[in-house]
């Protein structure tokens, strides 16, 4: 089903849509509104629900949102002017648990950091290993040509970190940010001891000024929730960057019917690629370079010497 939905639905590495993209998606959102209703039946009745699939247990389902262990809440709606990332993924909702296999026995109240804007078919896709292989013999190798990261590296939004289990191959520092904390306490048990895990918003790093050599993120800026918050997070990139550093990473050019489906319940805020550049620049950096695709495109930029 995994192999099935990733060829079908969506490569945005490789650009190619598939028009029985549209089968497939049909079948599994019945499925996961199905799952999605006996997740509600069972928490009424303070039953475990053992349907969702346990890499993508703290994921959106289709249909109503439900957030496990934390916030339930519209992915899909925008933010307010002046909320930071965090103030947008807990400002609604009434709190509930649900105690599902593969969580902790006794659920935890969290905070914001507990959201994850995902549905189920994309975390299935996310957490697959055809998206790992994709990644590691695609992607990276086409975002980051020609790119020098220096030696003090911060990923952006790893989510199940196919990226960072490529990047931390290098002997360099990598420190990643991640704003959900089931996503942390994966890394941190997935990845080496050397990469530090941090907990946190990306429109507000908890990092010093010029602390890193070089930033990246893959596949995420369409998954902040408006362009302001979008700018807000390259103005932070531009504040942590040292000096000569490089601002890297690719994203996926949201508007094929395909991609859409696959975010159907999903936070999407496509990222214009021919407008990029200049948002870049507003935010600090200098020399922007933009490559578009078919079905992605990649972008760098670096931090102006003083």
């Amino acid at each position: 089903m995994i192999t099935t939905t990733c060829r079908m639905l969506w490569m945005p590495s490789l650009g190619v849509a598939n028009a029985a993209g549209a089968a497939a998606s049909a079948k599994v959102k019945s499925e996961a509104a199905s799952n999605a209703q006996r997740v509600r039946a069972a928490a009424g009745r303070g039953r475990r629900e053992p349907l969702l699939h346990k890499r993508a247990l703290r994921c959106t389902p289709f249909g109503p949102p439900i957030l496990v262990n934390g916030v339930a809440r519209s992915a899909s709606e925008p933010p307010a002017a002046g909320l930071k990332l965090a103030d947008y993924m807990n400002r609604r909702g009434p709190r509930r648990t649900l105690r599902l296999r593969g969580t902790d026995a006794a659920p935890r109240r969290r905070n914001v950091r507990g959201f994850t804007a995902m549905n189920y078919a994309h975390a299935l896709i996310c957490s697959s290993g055809w998206w790992a292989r994709t990644v590691e013999r695609e992607l990276l190798p086409w975002g980051l040509a020609g790119v020098d990261l220096g030696a003090d590296v911060l990923e952006i939004g790893p989510g199940f970190g196919a990226t960072t289990n490529v990047l931390a191959r290098d002997a360099r520092p990598l420190t990643v940010l991640e704003l959900d904390h089931g996503y942390c306490e994966r890394l941190r048990r997935g990845l080496p001891a050397s990469v530090e895990v941090v907990e946190g918003d990306a429109t507000q790093m908890p990092f010093d000024d010029a602390r890193f050599s070089g930033v990246v993120c893959f596949t995420m800026l369409h998954h902040v929730p408006s362009t302001e918050l979008q700018d807000r997070l390259l103005g932070e990139v531009s504040r942590v960057l040292a000096p000569g550093g490089v601002f890297a990473g690719t994203d996926s050019i949201g508007d094929s019917r395909s991609f859409r489906l696959l975010h159907l319940r999903d936070t999407l805020v496509p990222v214009a690629p021919g407008g990029l550049a200049a948002r870049i620049e507003s935010a600090g950096l200098v020399e922007p370079k933009v490559d578009a695709a078919k079905r992605s495109f990649r972008f760098r930029a670096r931090k102006p010497l003083p």
